[in-house]
């Protein structure tokens, strides 16, 4: 299940990393999540690391939704 999961991950990341707003607001996202380990904010840290993994989740759901006309009704993420 976990490879499954993985494979999922990687595929949706392939696909969207190529879209040009992909980066938007990525560099940003990176800088809060090392700031708050440099700072040893753990929960800091989390929080920034949900916000960009829910963002990327979000765009990756427009990618999908756009590409084939409506969302996926198998997809393993909520």
């Amino acid at each position: 299940m976990v490879q499954g999961l993985n494979a999922w991950i990687n595929q949706l990341r392939a696909m969207t990393i190529a879209q040009p707003r992909r980066a938007v607001g990525a560099g940003g996202e990176m800088r809060r999540i090392i700031e708050a380990i440099a700072a040893g904010d753990a929960d800091g840290a989390a929080r920034a690391s949900f916000d960009h993994v829910d963002r990327v989740r979000k765009f990756a759901l427009a990618v999908l939704a756009q590409e084939s006309g409506g969302l996926p009704t198998a997809l393993p993420i909520t």
